[in-house]
């Protein structure tokens, strides 16, 4: 997308399923979503603080120099905003252990033209600390429903003994966790109307 600018947010809303890790993680299917609360938690932060941002699918792969300009256009025809490599892994993991997550990621370099334009996406360090600061305001932000509701997954009773551990300090948890739901931000690629590139 064209306004996507150097350190615009993307809020992904689902990722399609272009890599190898979600599928030993969960059943095939052709795309994962974050958990709606912690999505919910990111948009309010956003919100709150006048944040721009767009929100949308993105497509995860792990075949960078398979991106061809036919893979593109399809993508963007299916609403792919971004390209980036970890979302759908991320997602598929979250839900296998039943951990609420989400993304907010910034758009990063620009790969649109013949050359690759690195933007200073690497040095742009006021963006990251926005999104550190807004992603930790986001999992402190205190949801309304438990991590993954009916989730049947192996993974989810650890995530009620989890829910159990937060209460009761004492006890021991699986995992080292401080919040019910998480949250990264990093820069991602778009992909603008055209099937440019455009990170």
């Amino acid at each position: 997308m064209p306004e996507l600018t150097l350190g615009h947010v993307v809020v992904p809303t689902a990722a399609v399923r272009d890599e190898g890790t979600s599928y030993h993680y969960l059943p095939p299917s052709r795309e994962v979503a974050p958990s709606d609360d912690a999505v919910r938690a990111i948009l309010a932060v956003l919100e709150r603080h006048g944040v721009p941002f767009v929100a949308g699918r993105t497509w995860t792969t792990d075949g960078f120099y398979r991106e061809t300009r036919e893979c593109v256009a399809r993508r963007v025809a299916e609403g792919c905003l971004t390209v980036e490599m970890e979302a759908a892994a991320l997602f598929a993991v979250a839900r296998f252990s039943g951990v609420s997550f989400g993304q907010v990621p910034y758009a990063g370099d620009d790969l649109s033209g013949e050359v690759w334009d690195s933007r200073g996406w690497d040095i742009h360090t006021a963006g990251r600390e926005l999104l550190f600061r807004a992603a930790a305001e986001a999992v402190l932000t205190p949801l309304s429903r438990p991590a993954v509701e009916g989730c049947g997954t192996p993974g989810n009773q650890n995530a009620q003994r989890n829910r159990r551990s937060l209460a009761d300090p004492s006890s021991e948890m699986q995992a080292p966790r401080a919040t019910r739901h998480a949250s990264t931000a990093g820069p991602v690629g778009s992909r603008g109307p055209s099937g440019q590139d455009e990170e």
